[in-house]
């Protein structure tokens, strides 16, 4: 009982991370279903190509940063090193972690803004702005 106990935090975790994916990628495929039903597949697909594979990645990259820091934190409890130097670690790794998060969704928003409109199948979108 007692093993069952330590674990379940992190286990909550990996469930609550697993959840999250799950809510981003359902939203994710019901906007691409709608754009779909209303315009083509042809449109819909050129609406992410530009920068939503870039932001699929970052989602799953995220999601893995979650699982890192806690993975590490339980770990530190286990063994117990709760010395400054296994910490400054965790942060330094962390830190490194954060700064290719932010450049991946960087890079995903510039491809948005710049990339996609070009991209964009033009031809089956005009009717969805005349009502």
């Amino acid at each position: 009982m007692k093993n069952r106990q330590r674990r379940f935090p992190l286990s909550y975790q990996r469930f609550a991370t697993i959840v999250k994916m799950f809510c981003h990628g359902f939203r994710l495929g019901f906007i691409f279903h709608s754009l779909v039903e209303k315009t083509s597949l042809k449109t819909a697909y050129s609406f992410f190509a530009g920068h939503g594979i870039i932001e699929v990645i970052n989602m799953f990259f995220t999601a893995s940063i979650g699982l890192y820091v806690t993975v590490n934190i339980f770990n530190m409890i286990k063994k117990k090193e709760f010395g400054r130097k296994s910490f400054i670690s965790l942060g330094k790794n962390l830190f490194i972690l954060l700064i290719i998060d932010v450049l991946l969704l960087l890079i995903a928003a510039l491809l948005e803004t710049y990339l996609s409109p070009l991209l964009v199948d033009k031809s089956n979108i005009n009717h969805l702005y005349h009502h």
